[in-house]
This record gives C-alpha cells, structure tokens and sequence, in this order.
C-alpha cells in the first residue's frame, strides 16, 4: 500500500495547483465582481463554457511538442491556469448571485435535474471507452456536464431539507484545513503499516476517519495561535446551538 515517489509527487502536485486555482478565484471575484453584476448572465456562462472546453481541448486532443517545458505544461502545467476552471467559476457566481431563481429553475425542471447526473456520467463512459483514449481526469470536456449536473443535483437534493445538520456545519468550517492537511495524515498512517489482519474496506475507513479526525484537531490548536490561520486557513467557532435553517438563507 505504499506510494511510489512518482505518487507523492502527483499527490503533491494535485494539493498546490488547487490551493492555486482557489486563489485565482477569490482574485477573480474581486476583479470582475463589478463587471460581472452589469454583464448579462447567460452571455457570461455560455462565453466562459467556450472558453473553457477550447483551452481543455487543446491540452486534452492536441500533441504536445517535444521539448521539456511543453510536455510538462501539458501533462500538468495546464491545471493552473483559472482559464481551465472559468465556467465553474461563472456558474458558481451567478447560482450564488441568484440562489432564489436558480432553485426555482431546478425545481421546475426538477425531473431533468435527478436523470442529468445518470445521462452525463454515461456520456464520460462513452468517451473514455469508444471515442477517445483520454485519461479520467476532472480536467476532461465530458467532465464539464458531468460536474455540472452533479452539482444542480445535489443544490437540488440540499434544498429539499429544512436544516442542515449541525455535523455538516462543524465540518464545513473546517473543510480548507481538512483538504491542506489531511494527505500528511493519510501518508503517516501508511508509514505505520497496520497490522496485516485488517482488511482493506477497515482500513479505508479507518484511515479517513483518523485523517479526518486529526486534521480538525490539528487545525483547531493552530487557530488557536495568531498565525494559524495563515497556515491551515481560519476556522469559525462552532456554535451547537445555532440553528442553520436553509429557508432563511439570504444572498447577497
């Protein structure tokens, strides 16, 4: 069970260009929040939604060139850039900009909504089996609908109850320090090498729940420090007593 050094250096990989793209979007909401309120929606979504697929297309059809700089930049350098995530971003601006409409529309459709997910994840099938070769990948065209209908399925599924449980709130404020720290975690335990009568559902499960588990810890005492959150992100306190109605959501 133990990663190869290409492994961790993917893993690790994987860890920091997403911090980066996380980064790139909060630049981007401050940028063009001011454009993006004058500008129409709909242009907005379908532009980005084209601007996104020919910038994945050439990395994911195109041969890369044969030297150094250019093979890295296609086999990852290519994730960085916020242009391969600029249709995620739009979509998420505006579903947040227009919470109200936009439950409205998936409840009016809600039929489409709950077979969109099935449709689409059949169409990735298709593509990685019979039409092309590309590796699975969140970085694949067909992964934009999919993603896409994943995510109104599940705004769809969340709207529905009329409060969130208080562990997914505890969770939720930890979720930034969970995602920094939890690969370290997960890679201490592998070091340890459980005994070999547990078997690989126990482990699977016991090694998230201890990632899990010492992630929140860890970023808990951090927090504590004037610095912590510089380091694994700021934690609000959790308040068991509040009450997170959904229907009294408001956004601004």
């Amino acid at each position: 069970m133990a990663l190869n050094k290409e492994d961790n250096q993917t893993e690790n990989c994987d860890n920091i260009y997403a911090t980066l793209v996380i980064f790139q979007f909060y630049f981007l909401h401050i940028i063009l929040n001011r454009y993006l309120n004058k500008w129409s929606p709909k242009v907005v979504i379908v532009s980005s939604f084209i601007i996104n697929v020919v910038y994945l297309s050439i990395f994911n059809f195109i041969k890369s060139p044969d030297t150094v700089y250019a093979q890295y930049i296609w086999q990852k350098g290519y994730w960085i850039p916020f242009v391969g995530w600029l249709f995620y971003f739009t979509v998420a601006y505006y579903c947040g900009k227009h919470y109200s409409e936009v439950l409205k529309f998936l409840n009016r459709h809600r039929l489409f909504v709950i077979i969109m997910p099935v449709i689409t994840f059949m169409l990735v099938l298709v593509v990685s089996k019979v039409l092309v070769t590309v590796p699975w990948s969140s970085k694949r065209i067909d992964m934009i609908l999919y993603s896409l209908s994943v995510i109104f399925f599940i705004i769809y599924v969340t709207s529905k109850l009329k409060t969130l449980p208080s562990i997914v709130m505890f969770i939720s404020s930890y979720s930034f320090s969970i995602y920094l720290l939890h690969k370290a975690f997960l890679a201490l335990i592998k070091v340890m090498h459980p005994p070999e009568w547990i078997g690989m559902y126990v482990y699977i499960i016991s090694a998230f729940i201890l990632s899990l588990l010492l992630s929140i810890i860890v970023s808990y005492f951090l927090n504590r420090l004037s610095i912590g959150k510089y380091l694994v992100g700021a934690i609000k306190i959790y308040k068991p007593k509040a009450n997170y109605k959904l229907e009294e959501k408001k956004v601004s």
